[in-house]
């Protein structure tokens, strides 16, 4: 037993133990695990990038967008008769797709695929398509 009675009766006992000069900000916090790595990394993407469903919006709506243009561009390689109906097709998506890889070339953007690498997220893509894919066929067979 703590002998406190309260969360907050805690923190003002142990910030009268430290003192009133102690700031949290200047405290190193060294992993000790893999799990606490992963979680150090992920709180310092959530203060930058921002929080879990922003993340997921953001996701989404690029998925969206690629859905989009390769719909697009699909439909019009489809009925190209020429290579100039081909360029025709990549009109759409082009301003978009030049801009991008102009700010990616350029250091502006940063693509987290590019500092993990190609394999290993293909690898990660690859482990949890199949672990989502097994827990669909468990399901399925009334497990």
């Amino acid at each position: 037993m703590s002998g406190y009675t309260s969360v907050a009766d805690a923190q003002a006992g142990v910030l009268g133990m430290i003192g009133d000069g102690f700031d949290a900000d200047t405290v190193e916090r060294i992993p000790e695990t893999d799990e606490e790595a992963r979680a150090l990394i992920r709180e310092g993407i959530g203060a930058a990038a921002g929080d879990t469903l922003s993340l997921l919006g953001t996701a989404s709506d690029g998925a969206q967008l690629l859905l989009f243009h390769l719909a697009t561009l699909v439909k019009g390689l489809s009925t190209a008769n020429s290579l100039a109906e081909v360029r025709d097709a990549t009109d759409a998506f082009m301003p978009l797709a030049d801009a991008f890889l102009g700010k990616v070339e350029a250091g502006e953007v940063k693509l987290p695929f590019q500092l993990k690498g190609e394999e290993a997220v293909m690898l990660e893509i690859e482990t949890r398509a199949t672990a989502v894919a097994d827990a669909l066929i468990h399901a399925q067979k009334g497990g």
